[in-house]
Formats: C-alpha cells, structure tokens, sequence
C-alpha cells in the first residue's frame, strides 16, 4: 500500500459565519493532504475552527471558497445530490454526542446507513452483527440507547460509521463525553482499526493524550493551521 496514496485534500479553503452584523471566520486559507492508512489529529482550542474544518473534510458543511477532493474527485463541483452520495459511500462519522437513534435497536442502528445505499436486508444484517461483534457489542445487539452505557453507545456508533466500508473514517471529540478510562476503551478500537485495518483516520480532540494516539497532528487556531508534523506513538506499550 502507498502510504502517501491522498484520500482527502483541501486546497485554500475559506469558510466564515455571519449571525446578523457577527462575522466568524473559521477557516482562512485552510490547505492540507490526508494520505491513505494515516491516523491524523487535528488538535487546536475552543472556536479555532477545528471542528468547521471537519465537517467541510466530511461534506457536512461547505467551503465559500477554495476545493475540496475525495479520493481524486473535486467535490466542490459536484451537486447536493453526488455529494451525499459520495458521503454515504466514501465517509464515516463519528460524533461527540453519539447521535443514534433512540427508538431503534443497536443492530437497526448499524444497518441503517447500508440501506440508505441500498444494501440487500439480509447482507446488511449479517454485516451489522459482525461490526458489534467487532466492538465487543454481540451480546447487546438488541438494546436501544437509553439501555447502553455512553462507551457501549459510541461502540455502536464507531460500527455504524464502519457500516459502508468507508476510505475515510472522522471522529469529532469521540471521547468527549465519557470518563478517561471508557476513552482509552474507545481510542482503543481507533488504534485497532487505523494498525490493524488499515483504516484512515482523522480525529478532532483538545485532549493531548487523545491526539497522542495519531501519526500525524495537525495544530489549528484562528482558522489557520499553524503546525502540520507527524508524531512519535506514545500510545504502544
């Protein structure tokens, strides 16, 4: 594999807010490469833009100027339509608050981004209970949220994000609200997926030990990256 394979690049990317005459500008000529295998932390205080830069990586948001390419294709030129499409097949999320749906079970949750892209029933079933197997979840595969503890929640949330077989996988503080212990559980799994999948990774986190677990940190304040350098694993015993 050629590690320095580009999944995801953005080129000179822009982005500000406007709340009435309030002016936020999160991102000022953002430029960076995220190459395929690579666990990369993007780290940087509260209100740098750490955040906006990854929903536009993620296609959640999008830039007022300046390119953003998956994989080789310019998506900024694309319409709403292809660039879903290109999210649900080529992106997984994982968010701070989790965000599953409370009144389906963990198994429904995981199969749920399969059938958005038409993924046969049968084969998304079986493929949902191999990822919670994956993420110690086999024996709760039949519980909603509300039954799972916040670690057990964002197991369920990492299998979803993996539903699709994802090139590029984002995490938005994923340790944010749990205890340091359940974290580590969790950062875990990471480390599992980018050494022993082979998966790409790109982790927002303000936490220092967090970032540690990546091969690459990226430093952003003020909407500018103001460091780019790749990092000595602290996290192998």
């Amino acid at each position: 594999m050629n590690m320095k394979e580009v999944v995801l690049k953005l080129e000179n990317v822009y982005k500000t807010y406007h709340l009435g005459e309030i002016e936020t500008r999160a991102l000022r000529g953002v430029n960076l490469e995220v190459y395929k295998g690579s666990f990369l932390s993007i780290v940087g205080p509260s209100g740098s833009g750490k955040s906006t830069l990854l929903n536009i990586m993620g296609l959640l948001d999008f830039p007022e100027k300046g390119k953003v390419f998956i994989e080789g294709t310019d998506v900024t030129t694309l319409g709403i339509n292809e660039m879903a499409t290109i999210r649900g097949q080529k992106i997984g999320f994982v968010f701070q608050q989790f965000n599953l749906i409370q009144h389906l079970t963990a198994l429904e949750n995981v199969i749920l981004p399969m059938l958005f892209q038409n993924v046969a029933e049968d084969e998304a079933r079986k493929r949902a209970r191999d990822l919670l197997k994956m993420v110690g979840l086999e024996e709760k595969i039949s519980r909603r949220p509300y039954q799972l503890s916040g670690g057990e929640q964002q197991r369920v949330a990492i299998a979803r994000a993996l539903a699709n077989n994802p090139s590029i996988i984002l995490a938005d503080e994923p340790t944010g609200n749990l205890d340091s212990k359940t974290g580590k559980m969790i950062m875990e799994i990471f480390k599992h997926l980018h050494q022993d999948k082979k998966r790409t990774i790109v982790v927002v986190t303000h936490d220092s030990y967090i970032a540690s677990y990546g091969d690459q940190k990226v430093l952003i304040q003020d909407g500018r990256i103001v460091s780019n350098h790749q990092t000595r694993k602290e996290y192998i015993s």
